[in-house]
């Protein structure tokens, strides 16, 4: 069975090591972390961040996501399961992290949840290694601030994670 990836006693995000160290530095005890797609990224956040909402649309993977959150103690993490790829609860957030594999279209839902995002906070996509999803997501919120390219954290895994940062209340083009 798969589960979270484990790195020195720490879960791990499955993003690119760069990101990691990044996110790392940026995430304050202060934040909040609306996450699509959970797994090691939501237990490494709820170390860091004072709130993580994360939503999930695979039963299995939200029940063993949900069996670490409860060995771990993070009483700070809100994991929803959603079949139906819904957000029935948006709250405003300094991180917006989209790492989902079945939770419809990356750079739809960047967009939908992005009013959410507080300015001054980050936009994270993983898995941009695509020429048609990196030049989508560019003609949305233009030239990423950071692109990290390499191995994620988990053994035998290459990709590619790109952040933004929110400049101003308006759209998401700067």
């Amino acid at each position: 069975m798969l589960t979270p990836y484990i790195e020195n006693g720490e879960y791990v995000p499955w993003i690119a090591s760069g990101a990691v160290k990044f996110l790392d530095g940026f995430t304050k005890k202060t934040h909040t972390v609306f996450e699509v797609g959970a797994g090691g990224s939501t237990l490494w956040l709820a170390k860091r961040a004072d709130y993580v909402i994360s939503y999930e649309n695979n039963r299995g993977w939200y029940d063993t996501v949900c069996i670490c959150l409860l060995d771990e103690k993070c009483e700070n993490v809100d994991l929803i399961y959603t079949a139906d790829g819904s957000f029935p609860v948006t709250p405003k957030c300094d991180i917006l992290f989209i790492d989902s594999k079945d939770m419809g279209d990356r750079i739809e839902t960047a967009k939908f949840l992005y009013p959410c995002l507080n300015v001054n906070g980050i936009l994270v996509i993983d898995d941009m290694e695509t020429q048609n999803r990196y030049k989508r997501t560019r003609d949305v919120f233009g030239v990423p601030d950071k692109i990290f390219k390499g191995r994620t954290l988990m053994p035998e895994s290459n990709t590619e994670t790109a952040i933004w940062i929110k400049r101003n209340a308006g759209s998401p083009q700067r």
